[in-house]
């Protein structure tokens, strides 16, 4: 069963599509743009698709495939490159992720100082491209990552050499990572998506304003999210204070990387709107 209905269209300043929520029967509009842009686009009929792109491209307000310039190409350069990036940093995070350290009398993964770098990365995604973009990159990660850890279990099948010393401490790492995998992948999964819909929200509602309250109230929960999940899975096996202590501790270091993150943002926005949207 569909998620949503078109139920036709308004017309203003910009022409906006009548969408049924079916779960609700309630009714919302919304620009055109920001219907292709988001999920809602993919829980429509392949005719409500058509009539949707048809009203798009005959307002004249937005170019088709052969207006299209040169400079899309770096656009979508850049998005290849921010994927590959929040690749490296997922994949990073989870090979550091083995090793506790104790900072600032705070008990975190070493990973923590590379993990929050991934929500800039979404942020930056979702500012530039959009909802589903930012999901799709997400998701990509997500099984590169998969991808990685079950080749790695594989290679410790394979027989090695009778007098390597570092046998068993390389298997012993291996399933220390692929344990951390499990923990950190259901995190990753559900706070990423709840970082990107939040921001994706926050956009449509503060009409693209108010860059910072929307990176770190996005972050704030999603950080929450991603903190609980991981740490009861990951240590389980410790007293309940300690858990919490190590939640507050992430969520503190997370909320200064949201923080300072607020500074890249606005560094790649002067960037992208220079090099990519401009001649």
């Amino acid at each position: 069963m569909r998620k949503f209905k078109l139920m036709g269209f308004k017309r203003g300043k910009c022409i906006k599509a009548i969408i049924l929520v079916t779960t609700t029967g309630k009714t919302f509009t919304s620009p055109l743009d920001k219907i292709v842009e988001s999920d809602i686009i993919e829980n429509l009929s392949h005719r409500e698709n058509k009539e949707i792109y048809r009203k798009l491209y005959s307002s004249g307000t937005t170019k088709s495939y052969y207006e299209f310039e040169e400079r899309n190409e770096r656009n979508w350069f850049s998005y290849i490159y921010l994927c590959i990036f929040l690749s490296v940093l997922y994949l990073s995070s989870n090979i550091i992720g083995i090793k506790p350290a104790h900072v600032f009398g705070l008990t975190v993964p070493a990973a923590i100082f590379i993990y929050p770098l991934t929500y800039i990365i979404s942020d930056i995604l979702n500012e530039f491209y959009g909802l589903r973009f930012a999901r799709k990159a997400i998701n990509s990660a997500f099984l590169n990552n998969l991808t990685f850890c079950f080749l790695l279990y594989l290679s410790t099948k394979i027989p090695a050499l009778d007098n390597w010393e570092f046998s068993s401490s390389f298997n012993s790492i291996v399933f220390d990572m692929i344990g951390v995998l499990f923990a950190s992948s259901v995190s990753y999964i559900v706070s990423e998506h709840t970082n990107a819909y939040l921001l994706y929200r926050l956009k449509l509602l503060t009409k693209a304003r108010f860059l910072p309250f929307r990176v770190i109230t996005s972050t704030i929960i999603s950080s929450f999210v991603d903190s609980f999940i991981f740490i009861n899975l990951a240590f389980h096996h410790l007293e309940q204070h300690m858990i919490w202590s190590m939640i507050g501790g992430q969520l503190l270091i997370k909320l200064i990387y949201a923080i300072i993150g607020i500074v890249p943002i606005y560094i790649f926005r002067y960037l992208f709107n220079k090099f990519i949207y401009q001649k």
